[in-house]
């Protein structure tokens, strides 16, 4: 990615913020020109990518080691396994379903989620939640997607930005997952967890719930700038080759459900029998419970019922 002379500061300042300060001094405004200067710079990396910011050299080491600039699928090169915990929790629910919180892909998260969906198969059917999650590993993206592809197959490319593809990334030799997995979605799912949505989608006893996600296919690296400070800033983007491209329009679920879409408010109290409960009574009580007040969450598990009642949703 070229920047040039952009950040250059004199150079932009010649060329277009000095004349206008000295304009708006002479009509009588005090202009502070460090900070006029600095906000140019803002608004000109803000035009070319929403997601530019400057960051610390520890915030840099941070974002690298959790997996930015650095996917081991894409370049070759593997960091040390993330800090960050791939997972908020595991829980076990009633009526066999599991329930996986992620927080987001990071080095080794691929090889620690594909763990436990393969612990999980054949005995539980799983909802991954994917709502907020981000990441930076597309390594891991290419380990979680594999069981749905055959091996060898392209999943998507990196593209530099002038749309020359600069890698090209496959799926590994993986047995697929036996089990139904409910995928939770919404705006805020990004990064490298939104380009496993897209990857998810459409494969067998896979379905996506929620709602669309971020729409965000930059791949985003730490530049160094000619003054010495680093820059996070995209410079490669993700095109789906087995998904559809989801640029702008994010990854759209199966099954859109938006918040508090019908059933109780967050909160609100569930009225339940005073009658003596039998064993399947009192775990659908505690599965009630549990998903009150999340309307997706709460359509997911209905769904799982559903399919265990008619005893399956295909697999591969």
């Amino acid at each position: 990615m070229v920047l040039g002379m952009a950040l250059a500061g004199p150079a932009l300042a010649t060329d277009g913020l000095d004349p206008l300060a000295s304009f708006l001094e002479t009509n009588g405004v005090l202009v502070d020109r460090v900070l006029a200067f600095q906000g140019a710079t803002e608004g000109f990396l803000k035009a070319l990518d929403p997601g530019a910011r400057f960051c610390s050299a520890e915030e840099a080491a941070a974002l690298r080691a959790d997996g930015m600039g650095m996917s081991g699928a894409a370049t070759g090169t593997v960091a040390a396994v993330s800090l960050l915990p791939t997972l908020d929790s595991v829980e076990l629910w009633p009526e066999d379903i599991a329930y996986l919180k992620v927080r987001g892909l990071r080095q080794g998260s691929g090889t620690e989620l594909l763990a436990h969906l393969k612990g999980l198969a054949g005995a539980f059917r799983v909802i991954v939640d994917l709502r907020g999650a981000d990441g930076f590993d597309l390594g891991s993206v290419v380990e979680l997607a594999s069981p749905c592809h055959d091996p060898g197959e392209t999943l998507f490319t990196l593209q530099d930005t002038r749309g020359v593809t600069v890698a090209t990334l496959s799926a590994g030799e993986q047995e697929p997952l036996k089990t139904v997995i409910l995928v939770l979605t919404d705006r805020d799912t990004r990064g490298a967890a939104e380009t496993l949505a897209a990857l998810w989608r459409g494969c067998p006893g896979i379905m996506l719930i929620g709602t669309a996600t971020r729409g965000d296919s930059r791949v985003r690296d730490i530049l160094t700038v000619p003054d010495g400070r680093l820059l996070v800033m995209f410079s490669r983007r993700v095109v789906p080759v087995t998904a559809a491209d989801y640029e702008h329009k994010g990854v759209a679920p199966d099954v859109t459900v938006t918040a508090m879409e019908g059933g109780a408010a967050a909160g609100e109290d569930v009225k339940l029998s005073a009658k003596p409960l039998s064993e399947k009574s009192t775990r659908d009580r505690e599965l009630m419970l549990r998903v009150v007040g999340d309307d997706v969450l709460r359509r997911a598990t209905d769904i799982l019922l559903g399919l265990r009642a008619m005893n399956g949703y295909g697999y591969r």
